[in-house]
């Protein structure tokens, strides 16, 4: 069997909630006492974090264990490799070994050789070691106090019994002795045993120091005695961060942390969403209104030139080279900008073609914005001094040739519902 932990990590710049330290702290209780705590101030949250895409963000275990049961994340995994069978009855086995080569009736007489009555102790106590070794580990299924917890308490829990498989003796032939299997091998290599017989002495060692490796893997204090991370990098889309905690053994009823039962334990951690992505400089196609007010408009009423007071609205097409100076909202969905426009407009007495102006954008949605620019009105003069009440000159055919424009300034309503990215969004 193989026990798959799995973990996210994060830094974020942003979020709804107080991380100034960029970290989440998640608590495993018993009795649905499961939370997630503010890194800093350990406070209690439910959060919906804000993030850039690309950053990371950190969410630490703080009172795993990973030996009784599994923390699944929707990111990369770190495998490490648990029991994958009950430790046989290593007396048992020995005394089989013995017989089946010469009887058991011989058994009492070999054990009675000194060489091979100290190579039994050793492995009888060696044998009690790994069980000791596995009541720690079982023992370990205890709810520390959350206080416990984010002090790594190292008195109670799993990190107790890595502690203390960790303090077993270290001595030659013992549970921590480096070099077990070698020491062990010398040993059974008893004079007066055959081959086969030595040969299964050390088939006996090896499976005895391979079950000892795996319970010391299972509680290496370098990767389980205080905290578990990995890294996840936000992506654009919103994420749901949850935890999935299960006993590893399904027939174990006698476990009390959440997770313990039939289904996993899933705890909502943390929802992650990203901030809005834009480009700095945008190319935006815009529709423009523009309304001219109180300015004189010139006929002919019986050739005589007359002349009246009018507004005008018109609708023009233009764009606006528009560059993102201010981001905001929760999610930095608006912006405000500023830029140089160009109207399209067939009309000469119409707004000049270039003019200045102010965007402010929701998402890629909709855009909204100002412009200033000159207006071309008609003089209250006509050229040649033809006046209002005068007849049309005779050497002229169309009154718009007397007529004399000056600029004066204006103001304009557009709106776009796309633009072209011109820089990397970020």
């Amino acid at each position: 069997m193989k026990l798959k932990i799995i973990f996210i990590t994060a830094t974020c710049l942003m979020s709804l909630v107080a991380m100034s330290q960029n970290h989440l702290l998640v608590y495993h209780g018993s009795g649905g006492t499961t939370q997630v705590f503010d890194a800093q101030n350990h406070s209690v949250v439910n959060p919906s974090v804000r993030l850039e895409e690309g950053q990371t963000f950190t969410i630490t275990v703080l009172n795993p264990n990973p030996a009784l049961y599994s923390y699944k994340l929707k990111t990369a995994d770190i495998e490490v490799k648990a029991e994958e069978k009950e430790i046989t009855d290593l007396l048992s086995t020995f005394s089989t070994i013995l017989g089946s080569r010469v009887g058991n009736s011989a058994v009492a007489a070999f054990l009675a050789l000194t060489p091979l009555q100290k190579y039994h102790v050793i492995i009888k106590e060696l044998s009690d070691a790994v069980d000791l070794a596995k009541k720690h580990i079982k023992d370990s299924d205890v709810a520390e106090s959350i206080i416990q917890a984010q002090a790594y308490d190292s008195n109670v829990g799993f990190r107790k019994a890595v502690r203390d498989i960790g303090t077993m003796p270290n001595g030659q032939y013992k549970f921590n002795n480096p070099n077990l299997l070698n020491d062990l091998n010398a040993l059974s290599d008893l004079s007066g045993v055959g081959t086969l017989e030595k040969e299964a002495f050390r088939l006996l060692n090896n499976s005895l120091v391979e079950k000892i490796n795996e319970i010391k893997k299972q509680a290496n204090p370098a990767t389980t005695l205080t905290v578990w991370t990995e890294t996840f990098k936000v992506t654009e889309k919103t994420t749901q961060i949850s935890i999935e905690i299960e006993k590893i053994d399904k027939n174990n009823t006698s476990l009390v942390r959440d997770g313990n039962g039939a289904a996993p334990y899933i705890l909502n951690v943390a929802l992650i969403e990203p901030y809005f992505k834009r480009a700095t400089l945008e190319l935006v196609p815009v529709a423009s209104i523009t309304h001219s007010n109180y300015y004189n408009e010139f006929y002919l009423e019986n050739n005589v030139v007359r002349s009246r007071e009018r507004s005008k609205t018109m609708f023009n097409t233009g764009i606006i080279l528009n560059v993102n100076i201010a981001r905001f909202g929760v999610a930095k969905e608006m912006a405000v900008g500023i830029g140089p426009g160009y109207k399209f407009s067939a009309e000469e007495n119409d707004f000049e073609n270039l003019y200045l102006s102010a965007l402010f954008s929701y998402k890629n949605f909709l855009r909204v914005g100002v412009g200033f620019g000159f207006s071309k009105v008609p003089r209250d003069d006509l050229k040649g001094g033809v006046k209002t009440g005068d007849l049309l000159p005779a050497n002229i055919s169309n009154l718009d040739d007397l007529i004399q424009y000056e600029e004066k300034p204006g103001f304009f309503f557009t709106i776009s519902f796309a633009g072209l990215n011109l820089t990397k969004k970020k």
